[in-house]
């Protein structure tokens, strides 16, 4: 029989470092974008995605060390793969074809273990923010290539929009994370 396991955040203090931790880390990839490249150099950019990056590591390896959940952090993980994955394949010289098909595939990898984490983390939280924002922005993904391909500046304005609302989903639920649950058996 499974027994539920509850850490609350004012009772657990590793899981308030890894909250701590990864709301670092969303504060650094916010930071990236505002980052003016002329005046700091790519160099920062870098530095600072590196360290985003790697702080953000720390935070959900904490987290899935204290639920137990392997497969929060696998899902994590392999998503960060198909996202450096898919930068080689931008900067690799191989066939137009070849480079979109390789891209494609990736990112629908992406979007499949990013699913798994978002609804890994919403079972552990008990909180739905983190899946319900990874939907929104997807749905206003296949809105922002439809704004592309038809070159509708509207479209492109409203969904680039709605993914923002989907990141303050994922956002609002680093921030109300109080608590993780998970299973052991008896």
């Amino acid at each position: 029989m499974l027994k539920p396991v509850t850490l609350h955040i004012h009772d657990t203090r590793e899981l308030r470092i890894a909250k701590n931790f990864i709301i670092l880390s969303f504060l650094f990839a916010i930071s990236i974008p505002l980052l003016d490249i002329n005046s700091f150099g790519i160099a920062t950019q870098a530095i600072v995605s590196l360290v985003s990056l790697s702080v953000g590591v720390i935070g959900f390896y904490k987290i899935s060390k204290l639920a137990r959940s392997i497969a929060l952090f696998r899902n994590f993980s392999f998503s960060i793969l198909a996202n450096f994955a898919n930068g080689v394949a931008l900067y690799l010289n191989i066939q137009e074809g070849l480079i979109l098909l390789l891209f494609f595939s990736l990112t629908i990898l992406n979007i499949y273990w990013l699913y798994k984490f978002f609804a890994e983390l919403s079972a552990l939280s008990g909180d739905n923010f983190f899946i319900n924002g990874f939907k929104i922005a997807c749905c206003s993904l296949i809105l922002l290539f439809v704004g592309i391909l038809n070159a509708n500046q509207f479209i492109l304005i409203a969904s680039m929009a709605v993914i923002l609302v989907g990141f303050g989903y994922i956002a609002a639920g680093i921030f109300r994370l109080k608590k993780i649950t998970y299973f052991i058996s008896e």
